[in-house]
Order: C-alpha cells, then sequence, then structure tokens
C-alpha cells in the first residue's frame, strides 16, 4: 500500500486537513481533487449517502482509489434541519451566519439535542462503491463558543463533553467525530483490501 495515491473529492481545505491528520498512520499519499474539476461537482441529492456517491461518481479519475464524503449537522427539534443544507443554511455558504440561524431557531427550543453524520463513498481501482457512515451525537450550545474547527463546531457539544468541538481542538475533535468514525472504517477496508 506504500504510496499509493487516493484522492479525495472536496475543495473543502478544512476537510481536507482533517483528513491528512486521519490519514497519517497509513502510507497512502492523499492528494486534494484537482482544481480543473471545480465546475463537475453537483450535489443535488436528498441524503448524505446520495450526494457522497454522486460527488465520488463524478470526477473521472482512473487507476487510483477516490473518495468523497457528505456530511451535516442533524437537529431532530429542527425537524432534521439544517441536514443535507447545513453549508448554506443561512442563504449563504458562511458559518458564522449559518450557526446564528440555528441559535435563532432554537431560542424557544427545549429539546437541543443533535447529531453530526458523515458519509464517506470510496471508489475502488475496479469503480465498485463501498460505503461508510460515522455519527456523533450531542447537543446544541445558546452561543458560539471556541475558536478552532469549522462550520457550527462553535455551537456543538459532543455528549460526554462540556466544551464545543470549536474548543477541543483538531487533536481531540478528530478522535471523537463523526467523520473519524466513518474514516476509521474506510481505513480500517483500505488496510485489507489495498
Amino acid at each position: 500500500m506504500k504510496n499509493k495515491p487516493i484522492t479525495l473529492i472536496s475543495y473543502n481545505r478544512h476537510k481536507f486537513t482533517e483528513y491528512v491528520h486521519l490519514f497519517k498512520p497509513l502510507p497512502l499519499k492523499l492528494d486534494p481533487l484537482d482544481p480543473s474539476f471545480k465546475g463537475l461537482l453537483l450535489e443535488d441529492g436528498d441524503t448524505f449517502t446520495a450526494n457522497a456517491i454522486q460527488k465520488v461518481s463524478q470526477i473521472p479519475l482512473d487507476n487510483q482509489f477516490v473518495f468523497a464524503e457528505d456530511s451535516g449537522l442533524v437537529i431532530p427539534a429542527l425537524n432534521g434541519a439544517p441536514g443535507i443544507y447545513s453549508r448554506r443554511y443561512s442563504g449563504i455558504d458562511d458559518a458564522h451566519a449559518n450557526n446564528r440561524k440555528v441559535l435563532k431557531n432554537m431560542q424557544s427550543v427545549t429539546d437541543r439535542s443533535a447529531y453530526f453524520v458523515a458519509v464517506i463513498a470510496l471508489k475502488d481501482l475496479a469503480g465498485e462503491l463501498h460505503l461508510f457512515e460515522g455519527r456523533c451525537d450531542g447537543f446544541i450550545h445558546t452561543e458560539e463558543v471556541g475558536t478552532t474547527g469549522h462550520g457550527y463546531d462553535p455551537i456543538f457539544i459532543p455528549v460526554g463533553y462540556a466544551k464545543t468541538f470549536a474548543e477541543l481542538g483538531l487533536e481531540e475533535k478528530s478522535r471523537i467525530s463523526h467523520r473519524h468514525k466513518a474514516a476509521k472504517k474506510l481505513i480500517e477496508y483500505l488496510k485489507v483490501h489495498v
């Protein structure tokens, strides 16, 4: 498996950084997606799984492993929102605006439970798809707290903690996150099949 290329189908630099950290133990070369593919990425599925499969199926990269992930925050009290619309919940691609909208919509809500979901779709050398899912349960804070991380990290408190993802730091967040749980399953698969 030494230095075999694997490409993450994403232009999200925060996501890429997290995967570089998660892939440290593997002798794989994690590559970012070439900018020339940018106009090809569509995400119009109605589930995290559909979006992950759609992303990984659109990029014509052969003779290597490619994977894509779709993830988001699910809040049962808001009928599952932001869900698959997590990135643009406020109407724009702005994390602070998204967080403010969630906090506003949660003002009179007593059930503050929430969870992050990540679904990874891997396309292997034969073009076959494999799916891996991770989930992290927690609660929505009443304000934005913390300076690390991205997205909804400043308002999400994972179960068993008194701090938001944005307060925990990358090392601790990576250990318990939905992305880590899905990536761990992906890594176990790659250890056996690459």
